[in-house]
């Protein structure tokens, strides 16, 4: 059920006329990790010689999932990612499709390491989680399809994406559903969507959660108007273009949710002066 829905949406994302005006010209690449023998570390995967490619060739790529029990690393994924070569001065965007909890005793590297890469590289990471969102009232999640920092998104913004300020209030994100995954999604100005409003045999409703979740994705899709780039090389001495934002932000207070035992992450933060400083916020 994962795989389908995940061709659906990738083939729904690359369709959408309203994601097209926002982005054009971009492409896809897909890595996978946590399968059985060699597919249990993070890899790309490669068609016609590319790590990157169109939509159209795109879902290509995913007929080439693996599923196995392999490591359940997602920081170590991300980081993996993150090295791939992208085209200057261009947006990158992250959709994680997550198995498991971003426990820490699963990852190879702490949150600040992963924290520090996404801020770096100006990296906007979503996330379709296969789990429902814990509201104080239940009655206002049966319309409910995701959330950022700020806002809750649901089927009435199938039209125009508005948003809900209140019910964001309403929606508990709870440590049992995605951990330490987030703080980063949420901080990166990305967005967590729940895949059970696709385990549903109304096409219509499927729809309009696909053309929500675009949309959101759109909405901060655009580069950082102000980039530095440089010229570095691999280990293979292969040159190529790295681009940083001219400015770091610092870490948002954001109201978790998360229960008292929660450590908090400890945040990588930046400032002209001092350059990068540990910013251990409170997450209550």
């Amino acid at each position: 059920m994962r795989i389908k829905w995940g061709i659906g949406f990738y083939y729904q994302l690359s369709s959408l006329a309203y994601f097209n005006t926002v982005c054009t010209n971009f492409s896809f690449s897909a890595v996978f990790f946590g399968g059985n023998g060699l597919f249990d570390e993070p890899h790309s995967v490669v068609i016609n010689g590319q790590v990157f490619a169109s939509p159209t060739l795109f879902l290509q790529f995913l007929n080439n999932i693996q599923i196995g029990d392999g490591n359940s690393d997602v920081f170590n994924a991300i980081r993996f990612a993150s090295k791939l070569r992208f085209r200057t001065a261009h947006s990158i965007i992250f959709l994680l499709f997550p198995c498991s909890d971003c426990d820490p005793s699963n990852m190879m590297l702490d949150y600040s390491v992963i924290n520090h890469i996404i801020t770096e590289k100006s990296i906007k990471l979503h996330v379709l989680m296969d789990k429902p969102f814990v509201l104080d009232k239940s009655r206002a999640g049966s319309s409910l399809f995701g959330v950022d920092a700020e806002t809750a998104y649901t089927r009435n913004d199938f039209k125009a994406l508005k948003g809900d300020v209140g019910l964001r209030k309403q929606v508990k994100l709870t440590k049992n559903m995605l951990g330490y995954c987030t703080p980063i999604v949420l901080e990166s100005n990305g967005s967590l969507f729940t895949s059970r409003k696709m385990e549903t045999d109304n096409l219509n409703l499927v729809k309009k959660f696909l053309q929500v979740f675009a949309k959101r994705i759109a909405k901060t899709a655009p580069a950082p108007k102000c980039q530095t780039c440089e010229c570095n090389s691999d280990d293979n001495g292969i040159s190529h273009m790295d681009c940083y934002p001219c400015s770091y932000p610092t870490a948002a207070n954001i109201e978790y949710g998360f229960n008292d035992d929660f450590i908090p992450p400890n945040v990588l933060s930046y400032d002209s002066g001092n350059g990068f400083y540990y910013d251990d916020h409170n997450i209550n």
